[in-house]
This record gives structure tokens, sequence and C-alpha cells, in this order.
């Protein structure tokens, strides 16, 4: 989320400042575009204070017969 604009960019913000945790799920895919996949990363911020912790924890296959 890069644009100031999207309704949504508050409540992120507000989020990361408030030192709350965070799903958030990434779809990429190969450089043709194909073989597509869902990421499900969590953030935890540091005990310190100082930055996060993140980690994945499931992956879903979209272009496969049965995707999971």
């Amino acid at each position: 989320m890069r644009d100031p604009a999207d309704p949504e960019f508050a409540a992120l913000a507000a989020a990361i400042h408030g030192g709350e945790q965070l799903t958030i799920d990434i779809l990429y895919g190969d450089h043709e575009g194909g073989q597509r996949i869902i990421t499900r990363f969590g953030l935890v911020p540091c005990a310190d204070g100082d930055g996060w912790m993140a980690s994945a924890g499931r992956h879903w296959n979209l272009d496969r017969e049965h995707p999971r």
C-alpha cells in the first residue's frame, strides 16, 4: 500500500505506528504472470520496539488443478 489516498492506508498506518500485530496476504507469480501463489505473512513487533519479526504461515497455489 503506497497511495495515501487509498481508503485503507490510514488504518494500516495506524496499526503499524500503534505496534499492532498484522497479517498480510501477498499474491505473486513468476515473471510471465503464471504460477500464482498467495502467501500469508504474520508481522509481530519486536519486544524492544526496534523492528518487526515476520513469518510465512501459509501458501496457496492458484494455478494447479487442486489449489491449496
